[in-house]
C-alpha cells in the first residue's frame, strides 16, 4: 500500500507482518513535482516520466514534525494495555504520532483521558477509505474503555465546496452518522455530534470556539492551509471549531461543569495524517488558554483504486468502494479499475515478479485482510512471480464483499432513534478506564528511556573542548543503536525557562559584502533600542533550491525552507561563555539529522517560507512573517556558510538575526547543478521583539 513501502517509512517500523516490495529505481520512482498533502488536497509526486509516485510518509513525516511510530512504543502499547496492536499498528498504516506515549502514561495512571475524532460529511455514503480510521478509533476506545467524542463538520464541507448546499449536508451529516454508528461504536461510550446542532446549544463548545478564533491569526491560517484572499472568512475561522473539541471543558455533560477540573483532562485524536494542520494550531494554542494539549496518532490514507499517489474520493465513484456498494460493483471496480503491480505478460511476471508496492489489490488487503500469515504468503508468492495479478483481485474482491457485506448487515439495523441516542446530552457516558493503574513512579520507571527521566547538562570547567564533548553526548549527537531512531517533536515537558542571556550579545560581524548599488559593509545593524531578546535557538533544516530552466551561468533560485528550532535557554545556564553556544552550531549540522535524541532540546517552533517571505512559528509565543532586511557574508567559510541576515516584520514589532551559520551555501552558478536540490544548514538564531 501507499505508505507501507519500506523507503517510506521510518526504518524502525515495526516489521513482524511483510512491507509491499519497492519497484527498482528504472521504474521512474525520482519525484521531480512534489507531494502535496493538505486537509484539501492529496497527490503524491510526479517523477520524470509524468508518472504519479507513491506518498513519500517518511517525508511527511518530517516536514510536520511528527514523531514515527516505533516498535519500542508499540511494545510498551502492548504491555501497558494488555491487548495485542491493531494489525494497522504493526503494519505501518498508523505511521506517527505526537505524544502518544503521554496517553499510554496516563492510562497507566489511571487518569481519565478521552477519544476525539470526526468526519466531513460530503456524501450519501462513506467509502472504505473513510471507515478506517474509525475502525482504529473503535479499537482504541474498546482497549482503553474511554469515552469518545465524534465531530461531524457539515459546517466545514459546505464551506469549503461550492457544490454543496445546506440542505445537502445536513442529510449527509445524519446519514454518515449511521454510517459512523454500523461500524460498531459502543453507545454507552460515544456522543456524536454535528456541528451546526451542537455550537448553537452549548456554549462551554462555542466559548472555547471563540477563545480559539482570538488566538488565530490569518497569517497563522495562510501559513498553515495555503490560504489566500480568495477564501471566504468562514474557511478561516473553521480551524477553531475542530479544535475546540479537544479541550474537555466543551463537553461538560461528559466530564463535568468544573472547568478546572476538565482543562486538565487530556485527548488523543486518532485521524489520518493530512488533518495534522488543524491540530498542530489547537496545540500550539492549547498552553495559552491553560487546557493539555491533545495528543495526535496519524494513519496513512488507503489509496484510491487508480494508485498510491492519491486517496479514495467521495465524490469520484470509481476511485473508491463504498461502503453502500453491491458485491458486484465491489468485483467490477477491482478487476476494472484497481491498479496492477503486476507485468505486461504472464510469462514475465512468472519470470520477475510483482511489484507490491504499487499492487491496490494487495495494499487493500493490507488494511482489510486480518489473517498476518495469509499476507505473507500473498506477498511472498507475488513478488516471486508464483501469484498472478488475477489471484490477487480475486482475493481482494473477497475479503472487501465479506467486509462490506458485514458492514451493511449492521447498517440496516441503524435507526433515526439510535442516532438520537448517540447524539443525546441528556445522558452520562460509562466508561472504565484503566482497571489496574500503577503508581506514578512505577509508571514513570517502566517508561522507555527517551519517555522517562532526562539528564541535565553537566558542567566542565576545566576546558571549552571538555564541556563541548560532554554537551554533545548529553544532546543526543553521539551514535544511537539502529532502533533507536527517531525525529524531534515538540516537547511539552520540559519546561524550559524563558531566555536569560545575560552579558550576550548577538554577533553582528560578518565578512564584507558589496551590494549592487556598490555599498559595501561587514556588520548587521545592531538591534533596536526598544526592543528585547525575547528568543535564542539553534535552527536545523533544509534549503531548497531550484536551477529549473535558468541558464548555466545564473545563481540557484532559493525556492523554499524547512528549518526546526531548538530552544537554547536550558542550555545557557551551563554552558561557560558565549563561545561555547556559537561551537554548538557546527556540531549540529554535522551529525545525522534523523539520529539526534530529543531528551534535552526542546522544539520550540519551525521557520517556513512563503514566496519570498519567511513564515516564523515560535511556540506558546508568535507566529509571525519577516522579509530580510539585510545579509552579510560569513566571517569564516563564506562559500560553504550561508549568510548572515537580519530580518524585520512589516509592523516592525520583531527583528531575528540569522547568524554563526555552518553550510547552507548554494553553488555560485546552475552549472552542472540538477534541476532541484537541497543543502543543510544550521544556525543560531536570535529573536528580538517589543513584547510577547
Amino acid at each position: 500500500m501507499a505508505g507501507t513501502d519500506p523507503s517510506a517509512l521510518p526504518a524502525d517500523a515495526p516489521s513482524q507482518v511483510p512491507q509491499p516490495t519497492e519497484a527498482p529505481a528504472d521504474q521512474g520512482q525520482t519525484s521531480t513535482s512534489e507531494q502535496v498533502i493538505t486537509p484539501f488536497t492529496v497527490a503524491g509526486g510526479v517523477d520524470e516520466s509524468g508518472n504519479v509516485v507513491a506518498i513519500d510518509y517518511q517525508k511527511l513525516t518530517r516536514d510536520f514534525g511528527a514523531t514515527p511510530l516505533t516498535k519500542e512504543l508499540i511494545d510498551r502499547f502492548e504491555k501497558v494495555t494488555g491487548k495485542r496492536a491493531h494489525r494497522f499498528m504493526r503494519r505501518g498504516i498508523v505511521i506517527s504520532h505526537r505524544e502518544f506515549s503521554a496517553i499510554l502514561d496516563a492510562y497507566e495512571k489511571g487518569d481519565p483521558f478521552y477519544l476525539y475524532t470526526g468526519r466531513g460529511p460530503s456524501s450519501d455514503s462513506m467509502h472504505v477509505g473513510h471507515a478506517t480510521p474509525f475502525e482504529f478509533t473503535r479499537y482504541l476506545q474498546e482497549v482503553f474503555d474511554c469515552p469518545l467524542v465524534i465531530q461531524l463538520t457539515d459546517d466545514e464541507k459546505f464551506l469549503h465546496s461550492d457544490k454543496i448546499t445546506l440542505e445537502a449536508v445536513e442529510k449527509y451529516a445524519r446519514e454518515n452518522a449511521k454510517d459512523i454508528i454500523a461500524l460498531g461504536f459502543d453507545p454507552k461510550k460515544t456522543f456524536i455530534f454535528v456541528n451546526s446542532d451542537y455550537i448553537s446549544s452549548s456554549k462551554p463548545f462555542y466559548s472555547n470556539v471563540l477563545l480559539m478564533e482570538k488566538r488565530t491569526t490569518i497569517n497563522q491560517i495562510k501559513g498553515t492551509f495555503g490560504f489566500n484572499d480568495s477564501n471566504n472568512i468562514g474557511e478561516f475561522a473553521f480551524a477553531a471549531k475542530q479544535s475546540a473539541p479537544a479541550f474537555a471543558t466543551s463537553f461538560p455533560h461528559i466530564f463535568g461543569p468544573d472547568p478546572v477540573k476538565t482543562r486538565k483532562i487530556p485527548c488523543l485524536i486518532p485521524c489520518a495524517i493530512d488533518q495534522d494542520p488543524y491540530f498542530r494550531q489547537c496545540r500550539d494554542n492549547a498552553p495559552k488558554l491553560k487546557y493539555k494539549k491533545p495528543a495526535i496518532i496519524h494513519s496513512i490514507f488507503l489509496p484510491a483504486l487508480q494508485g498510491p499517489g492519491s486517496k479514495m474520493s467521495a465524490s469520484v465513484d470509481t476511485s473508491a468502494i463504498f461502503l453502500s456498494d453491491k458485491p458486484n460493483q465491489i468485483k467490477n471496480k477491482i478487476n476494472k479499475y484497481a491498479f496492477s503491480g503486476g507485468q505486461d505478460t504472464q510469462e514475465k511476471h512468472r519470470e520477475l515478479g510483482g511489484r507490491t508496492a504499487k499492487d491496490v489489490p494487495f495494499q487493500y488487503l493490507s488494511f482489510f485482510l486480518e489473517d498476518d500469515d495469509e499476507l505473507q504468503r500473498l506477498h511472498d508468492g507475488y513478488e516471486k512471480g508464483q501469484i498472478l495479478t488475477g489471484e490477487m483481485k480475486k482475493r481482494c474482491i473477497e475479503v472487501l464483499q465479506e467486509y462490506v457485506g458485514a458492514f451493511q448487515e449492521r447498517r440496516a439495523k441503524v435507526t433515526d432513534q439510535t442516532v438520537k441516542e448517540f447524539t443525546s446530552t441528556s445522558r452520562k457516558l460509562e466508561y472504565g478506564l484503566n482497571p489496574n493503574p500503577v503508581k506514578a513512579d512505577q509508571a514513570k520507571a517502566a517508561a522507555k528511556p527517551d519517555e522517562a527521566q532526562k539528564g541535565e547538562l553537566p558542567l566542565a570547567m576545566s576546558a571549552v573542548y571538555s564541556f563541548l564533548i560532554a554537551t554533545v553526548a548529553i544532546l543526543g549527537l553521539v551514535a544511537a543503536p539502529a532502533d533507536a531512531t527517531r525525529l524531534f517533536e515538540r516537547r511539552s515537558d520540559l519546561d524550559a525557562p524563558p531566555v536569560s542571556a545575560s552579558g550576550w550579545s548577538v554577533p553582528l560581524l560578518g565578512s564584507e559584502t558589496c551590494q549592487s548599488a556598490g555599498e559595501c559593509t561587514d556588520s548587521l545593524t545592531s538591534p533596536a533600542s526598544n526592543t528585547t531578546l525575547q528568543a535564542l535557538a539553534i535552527g536545523k533544516g533544509l534549503l531548497n533550491f531550484s536551477c529549473d530552466g535558468q541558464e548555466p551561468g545564473t545563481a540557484p533560485t532559493l525556492v523554499d525552507q524547512f528549518t526546526e528550532l531548538f530552544n537554547a535557554a536550558a542550555m545557557i545556564p551551563s554552558l561557560p561563555n558565549e563561545d561555547a553556544f556559537h561551537s554548538l552550531v557546527p556540531l549540529v549540522l554535522a551529525y545525522n539529522y534523523e539520529r539526534m535524541d530529543n531528551g534535552t532540546l526542546e522544539c520550540m517552533g519551525s521557520i517556513g517560507t512563503l514566496e519570498d517571505t519567511a513564515v516564523i512559528t515560535l511556540y506558546d509565543i508568535d507566529t509571525f512573517e519577516v522579509n530580510v532586511a539585510e545579509q552579510v557574508l560569513a566571517p569564516d567559510d563564506a562559500d560553504k556558510n550561508a549568510l548572515w541576515s537580519r530580518s524585520c516584520s512589516a509592523d516592525g514589532t520583531w527583528e531575528v538575526y540569522q547568524v554563526e551559520t555552518s553550510g547552507g551555501r548554494p553553488p555560485a552558478s546552475c552549472q552542472g547543478q540538477p534541476a532541484v536540490f537541497e543543502i543543510e544548514y544550521a544556525s543560531e538564531y536570535w529573536f528580538y521583539g517589543q513584547s510577547v
